[in-house]
């Protein structure tokens, strides 16, 4: 079932079809915010998320990330189709399209979104796919979706640890990810910037939870530099937070993470109370530390 369409222009949700909905695109928002932050080169772009609600309700979002002179457009649909569904990837095109037929350009765009004209055109354009995909999601056959399966060279670039929005842990286990920035990294710059990352991580997950009442599970993201995908995959253990930043294979990577966060679960290092001392998590760290380097050896 589709559960909503949305355009968002920079950092405006200029369309949405379901108010319900409202707070899960503002995810992308969030998103957008912390891809600037690691990738200036903008070579990165939203993809898909998995998200699971409170009420044991699995939805997708799939994206269509555009990067054009300093603009961002993004363009969103989110149901609880699969995220192996190629009919939504047509739908998602078809969206995109229909909406360049009356505005084809960001400029165009910019002019138009605040004219009365203007939802109306969308609201028609997304009536008529929310009747020409409906039926034919709910029938698809589906596969395992091939393109996540051919990249090989697996890393786990990143992993931390948060609660309540606090970050804890944050280990940079892959320097490939400094490439991208536009300044010259010495050490004290290299614990900013994964400082940084871990705080983004953890204010994405916990307004989530908060604002859209819902988990996020995995977010793909589309490296056009280096034709492969990345993966940002989220698990929760109690009032915790794991999240692992990897890249390579898409199934290989998320049955690493899976493993990661059965064996903290069974661990017994997440029975800490976290009152604000990093000490007692030393030996956490080493521990994630420790299963990368044998996951990836």
């Amino acid at each position: 079932m589709i559960t909503g369409f949305s355009i968002i222009l920079n950092d405006d949700i200029i369309y949405c079809s379901n108010e319900n909905q409202y707070t899960i695109f503002e995810i992308v928002l969030f998103l957008k915010e912390l891809l600037t932050n690691i990738n200036p080169k903008h070579t990165w772009l939203l993809h898909k998320m998995k998200l699971q609600s409170l009420h044991i309700q699995k939805e997708i979002m799939i994206i269509k990330h555009i990067y054009i002179d300093g603009d961002q457009l993004f363009y969103c649909i989110s149901g609880d189709f699969s995220e192996y569904s190629k009919k939504s990837s047509e739908m998602l095109n078809e969206f995109q399209k229909k909406v360049e037929t009356y505005y084809s350009s960001i400029e165009v765009l910019k002019q138009s979104q605040k004219k009365e004209l203007f939802t109306t055109i969308i609201e028609n354009i997304v009536d008529y796919l929310w009747d020409e995909y409906e039926t034919a999601l709910e029938e698809e056959d589906l596969d395992e979706d091939v393109m996540y399966q051919g990249f090989e060279n697996n890393r786990i670039i990143y992993c931390g640890l948060s609660t309540q929005g606090l970050p804890i842990i944050s280990q940079l286990f892959d320097d490939s990810l400094l490439k991208n920035l536009e300044f010259k990294v010495d050490e004290e710059k290299r614990e900013l910037f994964v400082s940084s990352i871990s705080s983004k991580l953890a204010t994405i997950s916990i307004n989530a939870l908060i604002r859209a009442k819902s988990h996020i599970n995995t977010i793909l993201i589309q490296d056009i530099d280096e034709n492969c995908y990345k993966y940002i995959f989220f698990g929760e253990l109690d009032v915790y937070t794991v999240d692992m930043f990897g890249s390579g294979n898409y199934f290989q990577i998320n049955e690493i993470f899976e493993d990661l966060v059965s064996n903290l679960k069974v661990s017994g290092l997440l029975e800490i109370e976290f009152v604000g001392d990093l000490k007692p998590f030393k030996g956490l760290s080493k521990y994630i530390e420790d299963f990368v380097s044998r996951e990836t050896i």
